[in-house]
């Protein structure tokens, strides 16, 4: 089965707030928007959105420029159907493979993911998913990335094999680009009462010189 095959069916057979990763209130994720992205109007991209709760959250908090990918039509349509979307407000919903070169209309100024890179599986996947996010960036653009720690117990997510990581090695493969705001270790509690801890790192992206 192809992994969009997988998610589609995870998707589909579970509610949300089955989920594995479900929040009601995407913290620490909304959190660390609101404190590195002030100018509200800027352009936010949550990358592997699934039917996540932070691009309602962000609406709810007055952010309204907005775009979700995910590699799941099924969680694209679901927030499709789903959002409420204030006058005024933009919000793109598609689908794409972000180790695929995926075109950007408009560069933007945070990308966001929570746990999607710990999924990757080899060094061309990392940086094909490294050149859209340099590529959607503007320069000083802010980065939020969590990953599975590596004190996570957990060896796997939705069946998938994951790679755990710690804030240096998210430095040693970001860092010739990115520059690192902020580091935290944060313990999710799954649905069924199951500890999940991730490491969460803000980077921004390196001022080019004129």
């Amino acid at each position: 089965m192809e992994i969009k095959d997988i998610w589609n069916e995870t998707y589909c057979e579970n509610s949300r707030e089955e989920l594995g990763w479900y929040e009601d209130v995407p913290e620490p994720s909304l959190s660390l928007i609101k404190k590195y992205l002030k100018n509200k109007s800027e352009k936010i991209l949550d990358a592997g959105c699934g039917e996540s709760t932070l691009i309602q959250s962000l609406l709810e908090n007055g952010y309204s420029n907005l775009e979700g990918i995910d590699l799941s039509s099924q969680a694209i349509t679901f927030l499709k159907e789903n959002i409420e979307i204030p006058k005024g407000s933009k919000v793109s919903l598609r689908v794409e493979n972000l180790t695929n070169q995926i075109y950007f209309e408009n560069v933007g100024k945070l990308w966001h993911d929570r746990a999607v890179f710990h999924f990757l599986e080899n060094e061309s996947s990392k940086k094909s998913y490294k050149n859209n996010l340099i590529n959607f960036l503007k320069s000083g653009g802010i980065f939020i990335i969590s990953c599975f720690s590596k004190d996570n117990d957990a060896e796997k997510c939705n069946g998938l094999s994951v790679h755990k990581y710690n804030t240096d090695d998210l430095i040693n493969f970001f860092g010739d680009s990115f520059k690192l705001e902020e580091t935290l270790t944060h313990c999710y509690l799954t649905p069924w009462g199951d500890n999940r801890k991730y490491v969460y790192c803000v980077f921004s992206k390196e001022i080019l010189s004129r």
